[in-house]
Order: structure tokens, then C-alpha cells, then sequence
């Protein structure tokens, strides 16, 4: 009776390790487009600020003067700003495969031997689709 339990004991623990939750995948899709589309913004308004403050605080000067143009911030300011564009794209793409995704439940048949002839077996099956 003991071995009987610890087997039991045994099997229940090694299911639980070996068995994992997977989240849906729309969901992921979902929360990655938003991340993304979060990251553009902060590019694009951090680039759009950049180029501000260079333009106000530069307002007035000469740009005769090739030592007095802020050729940095213009460039920090104007990549941050063209970054956030790849990034807006792929919010978009991952937002249109997260509504494409999707999960349903169907039988499946497969063939069996019984009693020396093939006879369909249906099981129960989980199916994902993912419009690329």
C-alpha cells in the first residue's frame, strides 16, 4: 500500500512539473502591439522635444557661423524621430495577426486497429491559426 502511494505521489509531482499553462495568443499579440505602439510615441515625442528646445534655445542665432549650428541634437532628435516609424509598423502588423488568431476546438479522426480491421477513432483536438 505505501509503494502504491508513493507511485502515486510520484506521478501526480512529475505531471505537475512537466505540465505548463500557455497564454493565448491573441493576448500576446495584443500586448506586444501595445508595447510597441508605447515605445513609438516616447521616440517620437523625445525626438519632437529634442528638436524643440534646440530650436528655441538657437533662436536668433547665426548659422552663418558653421561652428554655431547644433548639428548633435538635430541628429539625436531627427533618428529619434525617424525610429519610432519601424517601430509603429510592427505595433500594426502584430495588431492585425493578434485579430487574425485564432483558437477553436474540433474532432479529429485517426485510424485504429480493432479486432483485425482499421475503424476511425475520433479525438478531441485544439487547433491555433495564425494568419501570417
Amino acid at each position: 500500500m505505501k509503494k502504491t502511494i508513493c507511485i502515486a505521489l510520484m506521478m501526480v509531482t512529475v505531471i505537475s512539473i512537466f505540465s505548463q499553462q500557455t497564454p493565448s495568443v491573441k493576448t500576446d499579440y495584443l500586448q506586444k502591439s501595445k508595447n510597441q505602439k508605447t515605445g513609438a510615441w516616447v521616440l517620437l515625442g523625445g525626438g519632437f522635444s529634442v528638436l524643440a528646445v534646440t530650436a528655441a534655445t538657437n533662436a536668433g542665432v547665426d548659422f552663418q557661423n558653421k561652428k554655431s549650428f547644433p548639428i548633435v541634437p538635430v541628429c539625436i532628435g531627427g533618428a529619434m524621430m525617424i525610429g519610432s516609424i519601424p517601430l509603429f509598423i510592427a505595433s500594426g502588423k502584430n495588431k492585425r495577426k493578434a485579430n487574425a488568431a485564432t483558437t477553436f476546438f474540433k474532432m479529429e479522426t485517426m485510424p485504429v486497429i480493432q479486432q483485425h480491421s482499421l475503424v476511425q477513432h475520433p479525438y478531441p483536438a485544439i487547433s491555433v491559426k495564425i494568419g501570417l
